[in-house]
């Protein structure tokens, strides 16, 4: 009788070993298949996103010249980044970043000469050459502030967060070692964006904020002031339609609108600081 137990709970020990081994495999198996489609249909969404037209870069205004009043004092402003900084999605100078910016400054009572050196579809690590050109070029009549705004290609790719904010360390540090002003705009929140769908824009979406707290660091270590667009701006973007532009990725004029509004107070306390720095 004793043998009959110890041999029925050998049998039931082994049948649930059994079951939980088939488990276990089964479970693995439906995550390896759910990873693999998931990862089908993000390869399926990024080949779509490539070849789905966008709005032409040379479309965008020139940005550039002076303003204000000649007995202002004068600022001497640069526009360093990407397709945002110089306004992809903008067809006026009126409704673009720099321009808005730009009049910004001269309503707060200063002349300024704005010059950018932005090149669309940059990432944070081709900002370093951006402010090489801008420094050389100015040796004889330096800049007073600089604005950089830059990270959505960088959220689109899969680069090395870690250097993306030494990318950013190193360039604000030689703008400020210049005795440049320094705005940095963030990365906005791709998490807005209508060209994808889910689960793309959710991937894009976490890696742009992630991209952005690092660049804010990065930033403020350097001595820049941040304003993090992901934070301050994602939600309103997300919740407008109106603030994209056709292609899906851009912003509409009334985008550039509502960063223009973020960042002219910033702008405005850098030009205050450039200007004590002088007396």
């Amino acid at each position: 009788m004793m043998m009959d137990t110890v041999a029925s709970r050998s049998r039931s020990t082994y049948n649930a070993r059994r079951l939980a081994t088939i488990a276990g495999t089964g479970l693995a198996a439906g995550l390896a298949l759910g990873v693999a489609t998931l990862g089908g249909v993000l390869a399926a969404q990024v080949s779509s996103a490539k070849r789905r037209p966008m709005v032409d870069p040379r479309t965008a205004p020139e940005v550039g010249g002076s303003g204000g009043t000649d007995s202002a004092t004068r600022i001497k402003f640069a526009l360093l980044g990407d397709s945002l900084a110089i306004s992809v999605g903008a067809h006026k100078v009126e409704d673009s970043l720099g321009g808005r910016i730009g009049q910004g400054i001269v309503n707060a009572g200063y002349k300024v000469d704005v010059t950018s050196v932005a090149v669309a579809n940059s990432r944070t690590s081709d900002v370093r050459i951006q402010v090489s050109r801008a420094l050389i070029t100015s040796e004889d009549d330096p800049y007073d502030v600089a604005l950089i705004v830059v990270g959505s290609l960088d959220s689109t790719s899969w680069g090395s967060i870690s250097e993306i904010s030494r990318a950013m360390l190193r360039a604000v540090s030689s703008l400020r070692s210049g005795g440049v002003q320094v705005v940095v705009a963030t990365a906005p929140d791709l998490g807005a964006v209508r060209c994808v769908g889910a689960p793309l824009r959710t991937l894009w979406s976490w890696r742009s904020r992630k991209i952005a707290a690092a660049q804010a660091a990065a930033a403020e270590d350097a001595g820049a002031t941040v304003i993090n667009l992901a934070e301050e701006l994602g939600p309103l973007f997300r919740a407008d339609p109106g603030t994209i532009c056709p292609d899906g990725f851009h912003p509409s004029p009334d985008g550039y609108r509502l960063i223009a509004e973020r960042l002219i107070p910033a702008i405005r306390s850098a030009c205050e600081r450039s200007t004590k720095s002088r007396a």
